[in-house]
Parts: C-alpha cells; structure tokens; sequence
C-alpha cells in the first residue's frame, strides 16, 4: 500500500523501520525463546497447523477443523488450502495493492478471517481480530473525498489528485 500510494522511497524507509523494530523485539524476547525454542515452535506454528497432540477444547467445527478430522488425507487437504489461500493474497496485494489503509484493513481482516476458517486447529473467538479490524473500518472516515473504487481498489481507479475543499469555520461570537 505504502509502495503504491507514497511511493517506493517510504515504502522502504518504513520497511527498514519494521525490520528495526522486530529485530529489536526479537533480541529482548530471546532469552525466553532460546530457553525452550521447541514450545516456542509447537505454540506458534505446529499448533494451529494441527501438527501437534495438544488439542483445545475450544476448537470449532469451521471448515478447515472439518476436513483435518477426515484423517490424514484431509489435514493435508486443509494445510493446501491454507497455503494457497495465502499465495492467492500475497498475489493480490502485489497485482492490486490497497488505495489506502482502511482497504488494507479490509483485506487484512478478510485474509485472516480466511485463515482462521481453514486452520485445522481453529475456534470461532479467533475471529474478534478480523471483525475489531471490520470495526475500526466502519468507525474511521477517509482522510481525502473517499476511495472512489471502494476499499478494494487500487492505484489507477480514478481517484482525484486534488486535495478537498477546506472547511470553512464560522467563529462563535460571545454576548459582551
């Protein structure tokens, strides 16, 4: 979004700044990750990938639950969707990037929803993410006129360069 709507130029300062800041993460969270980096990888990979024997009583009959439970043939099934979902995303965002940051809320919060469907290991509170993102969408108004081509468009849909007239203010006059 940044590339097509600010240009190459802050797209990489900001991306030389996300770097900073994970590697900045990274290095005060490695004491605890070096510790035990096999909880770490079964926690946050394995587990919502249905790869480990630790199962949760919340876990919801969604789509991608479904299919793992149909044996090994369907897990897999479901992993293949998960992944080619998340190609079919990534190609997007690169062939139609956002207009602005509520279309890139919008898609985020689509994305996620998606991958919450199709997680073998999956519950229904897993979606307050996409429906808060939905949330803020629906409370935020667009900076400049509007985004013409609706939250999923992209550069090029016609959008107007110029800048909204400035509002005009009428002081408020007090008694004497």
């Amino acid at each position: 979004m940044l590339a097509a709507r600010d240009g190459a130029r802050a797209a990489a300062r900001f991306t030389a700044i996300a770097i900073a800041a994970v590697a900045a993460l990274s290095a005060a969270l490695a004491p605890a990750a070096l510790t035990a980096p096999a909880a770490l990888i079964d926690n946050t990979v394995l587990f919502p990938l249905g790869l480990t024997r630790a199962r949760s009583p919340a876990q919801s009959p969604l789509p991608g639950h479904i299919l793992a439970t149909l044996g090994p043939a369907g897990h897999l099934a479901a992993i293949a969707l998960l992944i080619t979902a998340g190609l079919a995303f990534a190609a997007w965002l690169v062939l139609r990037p956002p207009a602005g940051p509520r279309a890139a809320a919008l898609r985020l919060a689509l994305a996620l929803a998606l991958m919450f469907a199709l997680s073998p290991a999956t519950r229904f509170g897993s979606f307050a993410y996409p429906v808060a993102l939905c949330g803020w969408v629906a409370l935020s108004r667009p900076a400049r006129s509007s985004e013409p081509g609706g939250p999923w468009s992209g550069p090029g849909d016609g959008r107007p360069d110029a800048e909204p007239a400035a509002e005009e203010i009428t002081p408020i006059r007090l008694p004497a």
